[in-house]
C-alpha cells in the first residue's frame, strides 16, 4: 500500500488513529476506518509540520509521522518508484470514454494506462448514482524545441505526464439548469465539485457562479457569485481523493475578476506513485522515449525537478 486515504480500512488505520491521538490530533476511536474525522485530522497534523493537508497519509507524511511516534506506532508504507526508468517499463498511453455532452466535452480522454484505470474506477463510481463525467482532455503533447510557448504555460503541468484530466470547462459555474457539476467554495483558493446525481442524497450547496462584464476601460472581467440550490449530489472531489487523483486550487488572477480559465475547478492530478522522489524526467520517461524528451521545450528545466510530496515538483 502506497497510501492510507479515505475509505482504507484494516490495521494500519488503526495504528495511525493510535498515533494521532498520541500527538494529540484526537480522530474519536481507534476502529481502523479512515473516515472524514481521520482524513482531517491527518491535514491538521500535515499542516502542523508543513505538507500538503490533503488529508492523504502517504509516504512524505509517514515519514514525518513516525519521526514523532513510539516505535510500535510507527507505519510503513511500500514505496514505488520510478527512478531510472528504462524503455521496457515505458506505460502504454490509452484512450477512455468520457460523458459527451455536445458544445460542452470531449468524447473520449487520454491517459498513461494506470492513471487511466484510476480514472474508469472513478468514472464506474459516479455513473452507478446516475451522474456524469464529462471531459475538457487529458494528455499535453510535449511542445518541441523551438516552438513558441505561452507567457503562462506551466513546464511541470500534469497534463504533460498522462496523470491529469479536466472535467468540462462549461459543465459548472455557469447559467443555472445547464450544470453537469456545482461548484462550492472551500476555503480562499480551492474548491468542491459536486456532481449531479439522482442516486446520491439530497443537498444544499451555494454553488458558485460566473458571469463576464466589461470594466471602465473596456476590459472583459469575470464576477463570481453565489446561487443557493438543493438537489441530489455526490461530492466529486472527495470521490476522486479516494481513487488518487487531488485537486488544485484557483489562480489568483481568476479570483480578482480575469479570465475563467483560471478558476481550475476542473482540474485533477493522479499522484498515486510517486514516492522514492522521482524526477519530473523520470515521470517524462515512463511514456516517452529519451529523444522525444529531450525535444521537450521545458525539458533542460524541469528534467531534474523531484516530486515534493504536496503536489508540485522542485
Amino acid at each position: 500500500m502506497v497510501a492510507l486515504r479515505k475509505g482504507s480500512r484494516g490495521s494500519l488505520v488503526k495504528t495511525l488513529q493510535r498515533g494521532l491521538a498520541h500527538l494529540g490530533y484526537h480522530p474519536g476511536g481507534a476502529d481502523g476506518v479512515y473516515g472524514p474525522v481521520t482524513a482531517a485530522r491527518v491535514a491538521d497534523f500535515q499542516a502542523r509540520v508543513r505538507l500538503y493537508d490533503d488529508g492523504i497519509f502517504g509516504p512524505a507524511t509517514a515519514g514525518a509521522y513516525n519521526d514523532r511516534v513510539p516505535f510500535e506506532l510507527r507505519i510503513a508504507l511500500i514505496t514505488v518508484s520510478s527512478i531510472h526508468v528504462d524503455a521496457g517499463d515505458r506505460l502504454a498511453l490509452t484512450r477512455r470514454k468520457a460523458d459527451y455532452i455536445p458544445k460542452r466535452s470531449l468524447r473520449t480522454i487520454k491517459l498513461r494506462e494506470d492513471c487511466g484505470r484510476a480514472y474508469d474506477e472513478l468514472v464506474a463510481d459516479v455513473h452507478e448514482l446516475g451522474g456524469k463525467v464529462t471531459t475538457a482532455g487529458g494528455l499535453r503533447g510535449l511542445t518541441p524545441k523551438g516552438k513558441k510557448i505561452g507567457s503562462a504555460q506551466s513546464r511541470t503541468s500534469f497534463h504533460y505526464l498522462g496523470r491529469a484530466f479536466d472535467l468540462g470547462l462549461p459543465s459548472g459555474m455557469q447559467d443555472k439548469g445547464i450544470e453537469t457539476f456545482e461548484i462550492t467554495r472551500d476555503g480562499p483558493r480551492h474548491w468542491v465539485v459536486w456532481c449531479h446525481a439522482p442516486g446520491a442524497p439530497e443537498v444544499t450547496l451555494d454553488a458558485v457562479r460566473v458571469s463576464g462584464f466589461r470594466d471602465k476601460r473596456g476590459r472583459r472581467r469575470t464576477q463570481i457569485h453565489t446561487d443557493t440550490i438543493t438537489g441530489h449530489f455526490v461530492n466529486f472531489t472527495d470521490l476522486a481523493d479516494v481513487h488518487g487523483f487531488a485537486r488544485i486550487g484557483a489562480r489568483r488572477s481568476f479570483l480578482r475578476g480575469g479570465s475563467y480559465s483560471g478558476a481550475e475547478w476542473w482540474h485533477f492530478s493522479w499522484l498515486e506513485g510517486l514516492t522514492g522522489r522521482p524526477t519530473y524526467g523520470d515521470e517524462l520517461r515512463r511514456i516517452y522515449p529519451l529523444h522525444k524528451c529531450r525535444n521537450f521545450v521545458f525539458w533542460d528545466d524541469v528534467k531534474d525537478l523531484q516530486y515534493n510530496g504536496r503536489g508540485g515538483w522542485g
